[in-house]
C-alpha cells in the first residue's frame, strides 16, 4: 500500500468518524484544504 493510499483512507476514516458533525460548507473547506496539501506535496492522489 503507498503512501497516498494510506494518506486517502486515513482522511476518510476521519471523515466518516465526524461526518454527523460536518455540513457541506466543513466538507468544501477540508476539499480545499486537502487539494492546497497535494499541490504542496506534488502528487498525493486524492
Amino acid at each position: 500500500m503507498s503512501n497516498d493510499t494510506s494518506a486517502r483512507e486515513e482522511i476518510n476514516a476521519v471523515i466518516r468518524r465526524h461526518e454527523s458533525d460536518l455540513d457541506p460548507d466543513d466538507l468544501r473547506e477540508i476539499a480545499h484544504d486537502l487539494e492546497t496539501t497535494a499541490e504542496r506535496w506534488e502528487g498525493i492522489a486524492l
